[in-house]
């Protein structure tokens, strides 16, 4: 089965890459490179300890999680392991590790039956805040009573950590199940739920990837290609141009409007911001550049065939799901020497967000991000790429890693978000139609954030 999607043999010329490939490359290494620092130093300055929080969360979950399976299988449910999570407390109990890591590596040292470390009992200790040296006394203090550990608990940091150290100290008394005063078994049964759908959706994902392989071999489901083949490299060279503009758009209005209106934006000013960037985005696309216009049609903003594509975005969405499984679990090793992937809006939502957040987020990640960055990847560097490499495979994996790279996420995170893009390409090619990768990205990101949520709340 070749990966050819290009509707007609793509003229060969003999013109250079020019100024709008030299401006893009340039503007998307800037980019790389800014999210990298932001990313590898996040931690710093930040008064928070993002790898102690991250421990913090994955742990929470699983607790959650095992809890929810209790619940609903009793005797039957599998037992509790978390040794696996052993690994974590090398990165939590480091010379210079902070408080926050101190409190989930002693809680997670308690679960797995072990004695916390001095180290970490002495940055509790030394701590200046009044609750953390509180839980420094339960720990140290073999000899107190239910009674007397049950009057702590308001007394401690409202902190998971410090709750499940609390529960576990009860449990020494003779309290059963006392971790269950801290963790939700409701929580537990819908991250269940979830992952039993997932788990069946991932399976007609790979029953959808063998459909289309044999679809493919026989000669069938043929890609339409790209709507804007065949392309010569001065029209590639101004879809780079054209693309390096509406990034930067994308990346600058958001701060522009935080200069004007400042760090306390009013409600529903990420709406208003949102709708801005699409139209700015809209008008851009068609304004000449050197010499010449874009159409909406060459981008591949056009209708849909509708039954057909809403099918195609419907087996995209079922075969992303064993895709980004694997590589996810390729790129899981990364996170031993990087920190843990995780998105702003992430953060954003687990420290809580009111209504107005919540909508702005939703129409930000949802409708906004897939329309701007679909017309920028998909529509312009992807066919672009293409010609550049004289390969629609490889234009179609670089721009995904372009894509990729330039998100606030993280090195571990890279690989399933270009297979995000790699998805959305072939949904591309394969209807001639941009609007189909849209709704498959606009869907992906709604169901990541419903996803978040409901394992916040």
């Amino acid at each position: 089965m070749e990966f050819d999607l290009t509707r007609d043999p793509v003229p060969q010329d003999s013109h250079r890459p020019g100024v709008g490939w030299f401006a893009f490359f340039i503007l998307v290494g800037l980019l790389i490179l800014v999210q990298l620092d932001g990313y590898l130093n996040r931690d710093k300055g930040s008064g928070d300890d993002r790898t102690a929080a991250n421990v913090e969360r994955s742990l929470r979950m699983s607790m959650e999680y095992m809890a929810g399976i209790r619940g609903m299988l009793g005797d039957k449910a599998p037992k509790e392991d978390y040794a696996r999570m052993r690994s974590e407390l090398s990165r939590l109990e480091e010379p210079k590790a902070s408080e926050e890591a101190a409190m989930v590596a002693i809680s997670l040292r308690r679960l797995l039956g072990d004695d916390p470390k001095p180290s970490s009992l002495s940055a509790l200790a030394k701590s200046k805040d009044t609750k953390v040296r509180q839980l420094a006394v339960l720990l140290e203090n073999p000899d107190l009573q239910e009674p007397e550990v049950r009057a702590l608990k308001d007394r401690l940091p409202d902190r998971f950590a410090s709750q499940l150290i609390w529960s576990l100290r009860l449990e020494e008394l003779g309290v059963k199940d006392a971790r269950l005063e801290v963790v939700s078994p409701e929580r537990g049964q819908r991250l269940f739920v979830f992952a039993v759908v997932l788990m069946l959706a991932g399976g007609l994902g790979v029953a959808a990837w063998i459909a289309y392989a044999v679809a493919r071999l026989a000669g069938k489901a043929r890609p339409v290609g790209h709507p804007a083949d065949p392309l010569s490299s001065p029209n590639a060279d101004r879809m780079a141009g054209r693309a390096t503009q509406l990034l930067a758009l994308f990346f600058l209005i958001p701060f522009v409007i935080v200069m004007i209106v400042g760090s306390k934006p009013p409600k529903g000013t990420s709406i208003v911001l949102a709708l801005l960037v699409i139209g700015l985005s809209l008008a851009l696309l068609t304004l000449p550049i050197f010499g010449r216009s874009l159409s909406f049609a060459q981008v591949g903003l056009r209708h849909p065939r509708r039954k057909s594509d809403c099918l195609w975005v419907v087996g995209a969405l079922l075969a992303e799901i064993p895709l980004l499984a694997v590589l996810a679990a390729i790129s899981y090793p990364l996170q031993q020497f990087f920190p843990a992937p995780e998105h702003p809006i992430t953060v954003r939502l687990a420290e809580g967000a009111d209504l107005w957040t919540l909508i702005g987020t939703f129409v930000s990640a949802s409708l906004m991000a897939p329309i701007v960055e679909e017309i920028i990847f998909r529509g312009l560097v992807t066919p672009a790429m293409a010609k550049l490499f004289r390969s629609t495979a490889i234009g179609v994996v670089i721009a995904a890693l372009c894509f990729a790279a330039i998100h606030p996420t993280g090195i571990p995170a890279w690989l399933p978000l270009a297979g995000v893009g790699f998805i959305s390409a072939m949904l591309t090619y394969q209807t001639g139609s941009l609007m189909p990768s849209i709704i498959f990205h606009g869907v992906h990101n709604a169901a990541i954030l419903t996803l978040t949520l409901a394992v916040l709340s």
